[in-house]
């Protein structure tokens, strides 16, 4: 990981902690500006330095780009605490699983996941007015990436929120049904009432991209990366390739796809450097020599 250190500059945004990172270092002459949100994974908390070296990493590859004369536009990332999670912590027993006592996990887990997206849309609408209060600048473009809890809200960032047209999902699943059969499975539940609700299968086919009838047209025209492990037991390949598979085939959605041989339910720094170029290229820059 790189010492490289990205200024963050804290807001209180509907109650909500909003870090943001980069703000002051942005171009002493006016750029059009991306803004990407990075979610964190289950259990952790936005300034978690597991979760926190990724952002540096990305701004410091964005920083080197621009020097390089690779890409223009000017990138600043945006963290906050998921639900229940870190300083909006309420209860422990809700971010656990059915094995760990919680009768909920089904519910829980998804209704933070959907509600991380809404805090997403609430952030696209009111951070523009807090960055720039005197419109110095506008915001071009809205991203969206996250890590496993946060890589499963990203998918759903994609597929409701019509502003952000680049995600990166990073050890996320897009099809939470497939995921919470094999989690049944292996805690030996039946697939059922109470721990499996009909109600909220329902709700799934609502908000759930795998279940919802036009999961896969959503993301026509956005920009798609999807990187995970091929030995992940928590949140398996298998769960999502059916998914991501039709996306692959889907020529209306640019995309890249690449799962890690032998890698688990880790963010390995090959994930970071992809997500990096993958922001890159997608705010309008070229790939590095290493990526040529």
């Amino acid at each position: 990981m790189t010492d490289y250190k990205a200024s963050r500059t804290e807001f209180t945004i509907a109650g909500l902690t909003t870090h943001v990172y980069g703000l002051e270092d942005l171009s002493s002459t006016p750029r059009e500006l991306s803004v990407l949100f990075f979610l964190h994974g289950r259990l952790g908390y936005a300034l978690e330095p597991r979760y926190e070296a990724p952002v540096h990493e990305i701004l410091k590859a964005h920083a080197d780009a621009k020097d390089e004369g690779r890409v223009q536009r000017d990138l600043v990332i945006v963290t906050f605490d998921q639900r229940n999670h870190g300083h909006r912590k309420i209860h422990d027993l809700p971010n656990l699983t059915w094995t760990e006592g919680n009768a909920l996990h089904a519910q829980d887990m998804f209704s933070a996941q959907y509600g991380t997206a809404t805090d997403v849309s609430l952030l696209i609408r009111f951070l523009p007015s807090y960055l720039f209060p005197n419109d110095e600048m506008r915001v071009h473009e809205w991203m969206c990436a996250g890590i496993s809890l946060g890589g499963h809200a990203t998918w759903i960032v994609l597929e409701h929120e019509k502003r952000v047209k680049t995600g990166v999902v990073i050890i996320g699943c897009p099809d939470y049904e497939k995921l919470m059969k094999h989690r049944t499975g292996t805690s030996n539940l039946p697939f059922s009432a109470p721990h499996i609700p009909k109600s909220l299968l329902e709700t799934l086919k609502e908000l759930d991209p795998a279940a919802m009838k036009d999961g896969l047209v959503r993301l026509h025209g956005k920009s798609v990366c999807v990187l995970s492990g091929g030995a992940d037991q928590l949140v398996p390949w298998d769960c999502s390739d059916e998914f991501v598979g039709k996306v692959r085939r889907d020529p209306g959605i640019e995309k890249y796809i690449k799962v890690y041989e032998g890698v688990g339910h880790e963010v390995t720094p090959e994930m970071v450097r992809e997500t990096a170029e993958f922001v890159i290229k997608s705010i309008g820059g070229s790939l590095s020599s290493s990526q040529l």
